[in-house]
Formats: C-alpha cells, structure tokens, sequence
C-alpha cells in the first residue's frame, strides 16, 4: 500500500501469517528490497500473525564473523495479544473482521462490530460481504471463542451471505467476474 508514515510517502508491505514458516525473515526481506527498487520509497514491512505461534524475529541480521553485512527491521503485529474491545472503543472498524482472533472477543463484541460494519458500509454491499466472510474465517480458524459463541456469531454471518447471494447485484458482479476469468481463461 502507498501510505504517508511520519509524514513522507512510504510503501507499506503486510504480509499474514497463519504458522510458523523459519524462512519468512528471509522472504519478506526479498520482497522489502522488490518494492523499494520499484517504487524507490522507503518500506515499512508488516508480518500480522492471527493466531497464536512462533513468530519471526526482528532484525534480520546477516553476519560475517563479526562482520555487520545487512540488518534488516520489521514489523510484528500478533493480533492474538491484543485487545478486541479496544478496537471497538475506537470504533476502528477497518479492523473488525480481525476482531474474533484478539484477546478479549466475546459474541457480544462481535454481534456489535457486525452492527457497526453494516452501518459503516452502508451503499458498498460488495466491501460488507467482502469483510463479513473474512471475519467468518477467522472465527472458523480462531480456538478462543466457546463453540456457543462461535456457532451463534457464524449462524449471523450465515444470514448475511445468504443475503448477499440472493442481492441481485451482487449476482450481477459476480456474473460479471466470471465472464472476465473465462475470457482470461480462453485467451490463454
């Protein structure tokens, strides 16, 4: 993403993990150094882990003996440490499909984010679908949520996506989608 960090246009690269990978340093170094030859900005690099494992660590550090040839720094955002309610005190509703994975989801947290997300994309059914399925899998993934809690939230997101397959626009995008994929299909 091109965003403004510490007020200059930088290149913020995220990348999610869901388990352990020992070569992810490595390969988010390859992809740091791919986007800022390319877009000749700095980058911020960005590993989010949903769940619980062993994360990579920062630095990266290459050595030579006790040479310094490379350290490269990013970023860990282990959302299972952090606070489901305070994103929803904040109102930071672009981050709400990831509530389920954080400390301290509740379905009464998650039926309120649902809520607010409705409201939030009012007008734009397709973003609303697009966020309520990825919220419904990170509760299927998610092992800290009651099987109560989770069947009662995934019967709600349930409802909506039946909503959303019935919508006639959204049958007419995804119609729209499938033809572009067979004409890219046939070119090939």
């Amino acid at each position: 993403y091109r965003v403004k960090y510490k007020g200059k246009k930088s290149i913020a690269h995220i990348e999610f993990e869901s388990g352990s990978n020992n070569a992810m340093a490595d390969r988010l170094l390859e992809y740091h150094a791919y986007l800022r030859r390319k877009y000749k900005l700095t980058v911020i690099s960005i590993i989010v882990y949903p769940f619980p494992t062993k994360m990579a660590e920062s630095p990266l550090q290459e050595m030579l003996d006790d040479e310094e040839i490379l350290i490269f720094h990013f970023r860990v955002f282990p959302l299972w440490e952090l606070q489901a309610e305070q994103y929803i005190n904040e109102h930071a509703v672009v981050m709400y499909a990831l509530l389920p994975t954080m400390e301290g989801a509740n379905a009464s947290l998650l039926h309120k984010a649902i809520d607010e997300m409705v409201k939030y994309y009012k007008g734009n059914d397709t973003k609303l679908a697009e966020e309520l399925r990825w919220m419904g899998i990170a509760l299927r993934r998610v092992k800290t949520l009651p099987r109560t809690e989770k069947r009662e939230i995934q019967e709600r997101l349930n409802m909506w996506d039946d909503l959303m397959e019935r919508d006639p626009k959204m049958r007419k995008i995804r119609k729209e989608s499938e033809a572009k994929g067979e004409a890219k299909g046939e070119a090939l």
